[in-house]
């Protein structure tokens, strides 16, 4: 996250835009925010709509919304759809150890038992079991790189060996983004979340109902500072600001950056098959759109789409 000058000068943004944008000897600010960095571009497109130059924003993360559950049900829904991504792929791909079997029905029957008891992993060490609320925060359904060792993850876990499980897969995250947002949107109590995470689970009744957690594992219970609390944008006077979302990220969804397209005057949502992070991840179609944009104030037409990264 940060901004973009025609320089190529990549500095972190803070409450100093003013004078960022100053210091690089600009009469208008031209920005570029990702992920986090996207509210920071949404609070200053608000504060000084008439010192924005070009904006783009990708992967939004929706800092309009005031409702938890509003704010959550993009997330919720676009994690089920990875899953049944997955279950499709696995269906049609015969390397996928569940490829003779119904993926869904797996992931149910290994989640059903591992609620009523936790199931053995032994390599894990002995004694150590495994919850059905621990498979559910280790399931990566987003990536299409690491769903073959999770089908055979699942695979082990419906023989009763839940081992790849026992840890998160990956390097830890400590997504500081989520501790920063936890003064703008506090979360309510447990008792609260899991009303949340029973009303997801009617909607999204496999995967999607995680969606309520990872923030709350930061944040209930805080005390509500609303140092910028969520509110609808209005940026009167803003120019054409670009957005773009990957249609698999459920980290920050397209509904996202289509919620706050529709509230910044002219702006445009460019959709993209792809995951979170479009531009730093390098998809090509994504980039040559936001190098125009950024080069010559030319926003791609209406109607434009991206497709996969290749």
């Amino acid at each position: 996250m940060g901004c973009y000058s025609p320089h190529n000068t990549r500095v972190h943004t803070s409450g100093r835009a003013p004078a960022i944008r100053k210091g690089l000897g600009q009469a208008k600010l031209t920005y570029l925010g990702n992920s986090h960095g996207t509210v920071l571009g949404q609070a200053y497109a608000e504060l000084f709509p008439d010192k924005v130059g070009r904006m783009y924003l990708d992967s939004v993360f929706d800092h309009t919304t005031p409702d938890l559950r509003t704010w959550l049900q993009p997330r919720a829904k676009a994690l089920e759809a990875n899953f049944k991504r997955f279950a499709a792929w696995c269906q049609s791909t015969a390397t996928c150890a569940l490829h003779d079997k119904d993926p869904v029905a797996v992931w149910d029957e290994v989640m059903a038992k591992a609620r009523r008891e936790p199931i053995p992993a032994p390599e894990a060490g002995p004694g150590v079991r495994i919850s059905d609320t621990q498979i559910a925060s280790r399931a990566n359904f987003t990536f299409e790189a690491t769903w073959e060792r999770l089908a055979a993850g699942l695979a082990r876990a419906q023989a009763g060996d839940a081992s790849f499980f026992a840890k998160g897969q990956g390097a830890p995250d400590p997504d500081l983004p989520r501790v920063i947002l936890c003064a703008d949107l506090p979360y309510p109590g447990y008792a609260e979340v899991k009303k949340l995470e029973g009303f997801l689970r009617r909607e999204t009744p496999h995967i999607g109902w995680r969606a309520v957690w990872p923030m709350a594992n930061h944040c209930a219970g805080l005390p509500p500072t609303r140092t910028y609390a969520p509110h609808p944008i209005k940026a009167p006077g803003l120019p054409p600001v670009l957005i773009a979302g990957g249609e698999h990220d459920d980290n920050t969804p397209t509904a996202d950056g289509r919620r706050l397209a529709a509230q910044l005057p002219k702006a445009r949502f460019l959709p993209a098959i792809g995951g979170h992070a479009l531009y730093l991840s390098g998809h090509p179609c994504v980039r040559e759109h936001v190098h125009r944009y950024l080069t010559t104030g030319q926003m791609p037409p209406r109607g434009t789409s991206c497709g996969p990264a290749k």
